[in-house]
């Protein structure tokens, strides 16, 4: 399997002379999605221990003094150079009340901590509450049998990926992804020096949404504005993700094995 590295290099060279496609490089290769995107098919998943992989995970959690933070319906903490865990979801993927359901318990939680703790332990107490809030989310997801299911059209997926190739050539160094119909899961590191996450991913969605809404014949919203970014802590907690993201498409019960679904990505150097 290419580094991704390599891939991205591929794919943009292949963009070159082209009249300008926008922000994002459009993804026009024609090799198959899996030759891109995952490791031999029948491959059994051993991740390699990370203290031998230049993983770059930063002990900034809870001390941090350069935060960025910003509020919408999910809290977010998105330092510059952090290792994140990105989940963003097609608009219209979990019901209206599901989600104000969500909102209000999460609220509700971070409410009353807000009066007891303070210091580390609420940043503690803060992280508990946005893994509960995570797995209600992508349990919503997972559970949700109602359109839309645009990610499974091939063409539709291939254009994220692309758009992802060029992002991590560019912004982020991708340890790995997975794509399922109606939300995508991202583990990737932030280059300091890039712009902040939260304009890189304004920028991927709006491009990709457009794209996509040409290649299915739909108008307005593609994705939901939301992302659901988590800052990775530990090394062990890093293995968890990696194993989560690939295992995301068998627990949602679309294959038997990781490596039967064409759309999940992880770093060679991983396994």
């Amino acid at each position: 399997m290419q580094g991704f590295s390599s891939i991205a290099n591929l794919w943009l060279a292949t963009l070159r002379g082209q009249p300008e496609l926008g922000y994002f490089a459009r993804a026009t290769n024609q090799r198959s999605v899996s030759t891109y995107c995952q490791p031999e098919l029948g491959a059994t998943l051993h991740l390699k221990s990370t203290t031998s992989v230049p993983i770059f995970i930063r002990e900034i959690y809870p001390p941090c003094m350069n935060n960025v933070y910003y509020e919408r319906n999910l809290p977010h903490w998105q330092p510059p150079g952090g290792t994140f865990f990105l989940t963003y979801r097609l608009h219209g993927s979990i019901p209206m009340p599901t989600l104000h359901q969500i909102k209000q318990e999460i609220e509700a939680e971070l409410s009353s901590i807000g009066k007891t703790l303070s210091g580390n332990a609420l940043k503690e107490k803060k992280y508990e509450i946005q893994r509960r809030c995570f797995g209600k989310y992508d349990k919503a997801l997972d559970e949700n049998p109602n359109a839309p299911y645009w990610l499974r059209d091939d063409a539709v997926a291939r254009q994220v990926i692309g758009s992802l190739q060029y992002c991590a050539e560019v912004y982020f160094h991708m340890w790995a992804f997975c794509i399922v119909p109606n939300h995508v899961h991202l583990l990737i590191r932030h280059r300091e020096d890039a712009p902040l996450l939260c304009e890189i991913l304004k920028k991927h969605k709006g491009y990709t949404g457009r794209m996509c809404n040409a290649l299915t014949g739909q108008q307005g919203k593609f994705w939901n504005r939301e992302t659901f970014d988590h800052l990775v802590r530990n090394e062990e907690e890093f293995d968890r993700i990696v194993h989560y993201i690939l295992n995301n498409p068998v627990k949602a019960k679309l294959v038997k094995s990781w490596q039967d679904w064409p759309y999940t990505y992880v770093h060679p150097d991983l396994l």
